[in-house]
């Protein structure tokens, strides 16, 4: 089979928690939900139980176009902000995630680069989770996605070719698992890189590997508003940011389903957000796969209630690529939602996985936000600080050569 653009844990799709994983991509906690994404979904649904209700009335009730349990869950959402648990059982019955461990046929995963919905973790996780279990499996990072188009040359489905090289992997995989043919399936991994130009088939644009996860870390610490790869240069520092009343959006990020078609410039309102930048970088730095970002937050407010109610204190962690121009831009506008476990200790955050080059003289950006233009955040505003002073606070980009 060949997976494409999909989903391994539908929680963790609609409403992703980017720490407290258990296992693959899903969380003891459901996070922060997405405004967007669930709003189309919801428009399509009635849209298309209207268009066919004469053919089939029971389109319109419960819920237009969809399970029955749907409807409630995303009321639920846009109240409180995330999933309850009895939708979150619900959407992992619907997901992989829960019967992997029965998949045994040969699995051609693409995932796209281009994607908020279902973003590149979903895939590793799937792809993680089928290769400890010894099945035949292969991974490829396509540069579209929900969010954006394929490049050329990669795979097109309404006209495919074998001169596409994801086509061609794809006729491969079929000819070597359903033919008997002795052909090559290609190699275990293999990703798009947007900065390489070429014509014709996008292979050249294709790097690969034959071992996962590739990179290797390179970290940078936070060190009052900077980041270093100096641990012994680290200085004593801190930022406070707000968290948002009712979980309302606080950075113009684009926005998701429509993406790049709606460019808005990117910015956080003031006192919404804390950002550590790197120095102008003197070579390429070349990121592929989840940045990782180790983190105490003080939040007093949020610590005297978690003794009755953890967890309701949400902040957005993303990369931002800066060029020399000083604007700056979301990779991939790609943000990973965190539901701090307990505020004042030490947590970790797994951001969305991308393939990213950073150009000379452009600088790395973290950003910690307290709101976020695509999700609805935590109900109660939060006052937030994040201190510098200790190798403890600090981001690792998983960095190729």
């Amino acid at each position: 089979i060949v997976p494409g653009a999909t989903w391994n844990d539908l929680s963790y799709s609609l409403s992703p928690n980017n720490t407290s994983q258990t296992t693959g991509v899903s969380t003891s906690t459901p996070g922060a939900a997405k405004l967007f994404w669930a709003l189309g979904f919801s428009a399509l649904g009635v849209t298309g139980g209207v268009s066919k209700a004469l053919d089939d009335p029971t389109r319109l009730v419960p819920c237009p176009n969809f399970a029955d349990f749907v409807c409630p869950a995303l009321v639920t959402a846009g109240v409180t902000g995330t999933v309850d648990p009895a939708a979150v059982a619900e959407l992992r019955k619907r997901s992989v995630a829960s019967y992997i461990s029965k998949v045994r046929v040969p699995t051609l995963l693409f995932q796209g680069q281009e994607d908020t919905l279902f973003n590149l973790n979903e895939g590793v996780a799937t792809f993680t989770a089928l290769r400890k279990a010894k099945v035949p499996v292969k991974m490829l990072w396509v540069n579209g996605g929900h969010s954006g188009p394929n490049a050329p040359g990669e795979i097109d489905f309404a006209a495919p070719s074998a001169k596409q090289y994801v086509t061609e992997r794809v006729n491969a995989w079929f000819d070597h698992y359903l033919k008997g043919s002795s052909v090559s399936t290609g190699p275990l991994f293999g990703y798009f890189r947007d900065w390489v130009k070429y014509s014709g088939s996008a292979k050249p644009a294709y790097a690969t590997s034959a071992t996962f996860p590739v990179g290797a870390a390179r970290r940078y610490y936070l060190s009052g508003a900077s980041l270093t790869s100096d641990a012994k240069k680290v200085v004593v520092g801190s930022q406070t940011f707000v968290t948002p009343p009712a979980g309302l959006p606080t950075t113009t990020n684009k926005i998701d389903v429509v993406g790049s078609s709606v460019p808005l410039p990117e910015a956080d309102l003031p006192g919404t957000a804390a950002t550590w930048t790197g120095p102008a970088l003197s070579s390429r730095l070349d990121v592929v796969g989840s940045p990782r970002l180790d983190l105490t937050v003080s939040a007093p407010l949020a610590q005297a209630a978690q003794v009755i109610d953890a967890g309701k204190l949400v902040v957005f962690v993303r990369i931002e690529d800066v060029d020399a121009a000083g604007k700056a831009a979301t990779v991939r506008n790609l943000v990973a939602p965190v539901r701090v476990p307990e505020a004042g200790a030490r947590f970790t955050v797994t951001l969305p996985a991308f393939v990213h080059r950073f150009a000379p003289g452009h600088r790395v950006r973290l950003v910690v936000a307290g709101g976020s233009t695509n999700y609805r955040g935590g109900l109660v505003p939060t006052p937030v600080t994040v201190a510098t002073g200790s190798a403890g606070q600090v981001l690792s980009l998983p960095v190729v050569p």
